[in-house]
């Protein structure tokens, strides 16, 4: 669709979750606590980070031999596999390569994804016309059930119960120092 390299790297976007790409606050972190048998391995991964397009270490720019040499856990476990990130609130926030995907996703006419993602964006998203109109789906027979787990709540018994108690607050305990959502909203208001 779009010879010209330019052109394609600015109107089709590849989006991928957090998992796949360096987090520099990771990385940052590991750089100031490494142990003297870490600092190349690390040396390396920023020196990496510094020229990567896309900090994608599934594919893409970054050079696999790594993890063969350095291990796993000094390359790609810098990534963010915990659902660890702050977003926003880290100091790398207008650099991160996750962030920088999802800005370049909302202006760019074609999208390939992941349906998970794309639907975890889609229930997420302030305005609607900030999400692309055009997708490819990595996986596409998954949609509905993606749709589904996005847009919809599951609680377990014990969660119903502390929701309940959350929202009326202790019944038949008086001693309880739990409080209903009217008397927390009467202590701000």
């Amino acid at each position: 669709l779009y010879p010209d390299p330019a052109q394609k790297a600015r109107r089709v976007v590849v989006r991928k979750g957090r998992e796949n790409y360096l987090c520099l606050l990771n990385a940052e972190e590991a750089v100031a606590a490494a142990r003297p048998a870490d600092r190349v391995a690390l040396a390396l991964m920023v020196r990496w980070a510094e020229a990567s397009r896309d900090g994608d270490m599934t594919g893409g720019d970054f050079p696999a031999w790594l993890v063969e040499l350095m291990g796993a856990r000094r390359t790609v476990g810098l990534a963010d596999r915990r659902g660890e990130c702050i977003y926003s609130a880290c100091p790398h926030y207008r650099r991160c390569f996750s962030e920088r995907g999802i800005r370049r996703a909302r202006r760019a006419d074609i999208v390939i994804a992941n349906h998970a993602l794309v639907m975890t964006q889609a229930a997420m998203a302030d305005d609607p016309r900030d999400l692309p109109v055009r997708y490819v789906f990595d996986e596409g027979h998954h949609v509905f059930d993606a749709a589904d787990s996005a847009f919809s709540a599951h609680l377990s018994g014990a969660e119903a119960a502390e929701l309940r108690r959350w929202l009326r607050g202790a019944e038949g305990q008086a001693s309880s120092r739990a409080r209903g959502l009217e008397k927390r909203l009467g202590d701000l208001l």
